[in-house]
């Protein structure tokens, strides 16, 4: 996933760089006039020397977004339908109760998984090209 935009100030390795967002319809948020902020400032890594002003491409690992998504999305959804299901013939109580801890030790892992600084050190992008 690449992006490019305007750098607006400087920190120690990383930048702050202003971007027009896209939606998921793939089009310009500035021109459809549906998203509530069509320019977003992103904070990136930087390994170039770059001036305030400097026009540069910023991008993150599509599967590393991919990844996120799914653990956010899917996995609280998921893992408590599967337990209900598995669970299923042992009665309808004990289902409910699977599934319900299911939920809670999906979300204790979202937020465990959102506070590995590692992790989200994958998720922030990076300067590849400057103009």
């Amino acid at each position: 996933m690449q992006s490019k935009g305007v750098v607006i100030s400087k920190k120690d390795d990383s930048v702050v760089v202003k971007v027009i967002r896209e939606g998921a319809c793939s089009a310009n948020c500035a021109e459809c006039k549906t998203c509530q902020n069509s320019v977003v400032e992103v904070e990136a890594y930087c390994g170039y020397d770059v001036d305030v002003g400097n026009v540069v491409v910023i991008s993150t690992k599509t599967g590393t977004v991919l990844l996120t998504m799914c653990l956010v999305y899917l996995l609280p959804i998921m893992l408590p339908v599967a337990l209900y299901i598995t669970f299923s013939g042992l009665g309808l109580i004990l289902s409910c109760i699977t599934s319900a801890f299911g939920f809670l030790f999906s979300l204790l892992f979202v937020f465990l998984v959102s506070k590995n600084k590692k992790f989200i050190s994958r998720l922030k992008p990076r300067v590849i090209s400057v103009f």
